[in-house]
């Protein structure tokens, strides 16, 4: 007799015990899919902190570095942020490297540099820095409060 390879069915099936049939199949699909979760929400991750992480080097990076990133964050967010975003962004970086003695260790540049707008009253003058550096803020923070009522 020859054995088709689609030939399910005629072979006996393995007799599990009870704790590796719960093993097989429960326990390692919920890890396989837990682990997927995780690599998509690292993933995401990664994918912000690309778009913002350069709130971080703004004294390091060139104009022309500086400009290119913040294009991406402009078409990334463009319901939010508008093309003058590239200009204030430029302009800020002047005026935050002014209170940069004043940065705290224990907060991050992020957070420094949005209460800096806050503290000194300059929201009106970079409207887009504030957009994004609250987007960038809150984000993680609307990603805690879901998983924690998921849970």
């Amino acid at each position: 007799m020859c054995l088709n390879p689609l030939d399910y069915g005629h072979t006996e099936e393995v007799q599990l015990s009870p704790s590796e049939k719960y093993r097989t199949e429960t326990f390692l699909p919920i890890i396989d899919q837990f682990i997927a979760s995780l690599d998509q929400r690292i993933q995401a991750y990664k994918d912000i902190s690309s778009k913002f992480s350069f709130f971080r080097h703004l004294k390091e990076l060139s104009s022309d570095e500086l400009k290119a990133t913040a294009e991406q964050l402009v078409r990334s967010y463009s319901d939010d942020l508008d093309s003058t975003f590239i200009d204030e962004l430029c302009q800020f970086v002047t005026f935050a490297n002014i209170f940069t003695d004043e940065e705290p260790k224990d907060i991050s540049t992020e957070l420094f540099m949005y209460k800096l707008i806050m503290e000194k009253g300059v929201q009106d003058t970079f409207p887009n820095i504030e957009i994004a550096l609250r987007i960038y803020l809150i984000l993680m923070v609307t990603n805690c409060s879901g998983e924690r009522s998921f849970s």
